[in-house]
Order: C-alpha cells, then structure tokens, then sequence
C-alpha cells in the first residue's frame, strides 16, 4: 500500500469540515447561523469531510475500497475508548450535579470573606468544581449567578470576578482525570490516562499558584 503523503489529503477535508460547519448552521437556522442547530451541524460537517477524504483517497488510486472501509473502521475502534470515558465522565458530572455537589462546593465562598479574598476564593472554588465535575462549563453556570450578584453587593470589579470564574474553571477542567480534554488529549497522544494526569498535575499546579498569588495582588490593587 503506498502511503498517503499528500498534504492536500488532510487539508481538503479539514476546511471541508470547517466551512460545512458554518454552512449547516447557517442552513439549520434558515439563514440565521446563530439560531443554527449546532450538533446536527457537527455531525453533517464530520460527515462532509469523511465523504471529501474517501473521494480523494479513492480516486487517488491509491486505496482500493475495501481498504478505506477498513482504515475508517479501525480509526472507529480507537476511538471507542474515548467515547467510553467521555460517556461516564458525562454520568459522572451530571450524578454530582443532581448531588448538588458544586452549589455545596460554591457555597464556601460566602460574603462574610474579606473582599481581598472574594476573588481569589472564587478561583478557588472553580478550581475544585471544575475538576471534581469535568467540566468547565458547568462550572461556569455555576458560579456566574453566583458572582454577578457578588459584584453587585460588594461593588467588586465586574472583569476581575469573571476571569477568576473563568480561570478556575478552566484550571480544574484541564487538570481533572474525567474531563472530556484531558482524555482526548491522553487517547490522541497514545497515553494512559492517568499517566497524563500525574505528568501534568505539577505544571498546571504551579501556574495555578501563580495565578492563584495573581489574583491576590490583583484585588489589593483594584479593590
């Protein structure tokens, strides 16, 4: 078999998907992309960019059918243990969401801190909800009500409180072992899952810290 090294083999079907995301979305929402149905747009572009891929490598004369039909069936294979992790990460997360888990986690950060730690304990507190909970995301739905209100009370600046919000979520997430991108990030690089994590774990520990003393100073100097 003689192997694939053209570089437009990667790149057609990469802008392919790109740009059929944007069309099915603005297809999906009849001519309003942001009223688009984003997971049928994803699947239609992923499926888009397969259909592109096999075409070019067919009619390359390089691969028979039967040969692509077998490299995407292995290429489904390897990816069936991410999809497992992602599955039970996702039961995971939405079992401690009902447990109500991250409103008692968020909960810590109360008023009666010094204002110079509101902040600070709000990175805190995004940090742990994130990675007890694999997502980011939640986090935010989390913790946003809760600062907004925080903002407004204490008259704490609004960009401080958000990116403290933003940025501990985005630590935990990148840290925990059920994220949905620490597997990905573990599967794609050929790594045992927690491998990655303890690998990882010091060098986001110490930019946290970092960022933790940041935040600190920060709300010294703008508080």
């Amino acid at each position: 078999m003689v192997p694939a090294t053209k570089a437009r083999f990667m790149l057609v079907p990469l802008l392919s998907m790109i740009f059929g995301m944007f069309f099915f979305m603005y297809w999906s929402g009849n001519g309003d992309i942001t009223q688009g149905d984003g997971s049928k747009s994803v699947l239609y572009a992923t499926c888009l960019g397969l259909a592109v891929s096999y075409f070019l490598l067919r009619f390359s004369n390089r691969f028979e059918h039967q040969e692509l039909v077998e490299i995407g069936f292995k290429g489904i294979a390897e990816l069936l243990p991410l999809v497992t992790i992602v599955l039970l990460s996702l039961t995971l997360g939405a079992s401690l969401k009902e447990l109500g888990t991250g409103y008692f986690i968020a909960g810590i950060v109360g008023e009666y801190l010094p204002l110079i730690l509101v902040v600070p304990m709000l990175f805190i507190a995004g940090a742990v909800i994130s990675f007890s909970t694999g997502t980011s995301w939640g986090t935010f739905a989390i913790l946003i009500p809760i600062g907004v209100p925080l903002i407004q009370a204490l008259g704490l600046p609004p960009s401080l409180v958000i990116a403290a919000i933003l940025g501990g979520g985005i630590f935990g997430d990148h840290c925990s072992p059920i994220s949905d991108t620490t597997c990905v990030s573990a599967i794609a690089s050929g790594c045992d899952l927690l491998e990655h994590v303890k690998t990882q774990m010091p060098y986001a520990l110490f930019g946290g810290a970092l960022t933790l003393v940041a935040y600190i100073i920060a709300s010294i100097v703008m508080i």
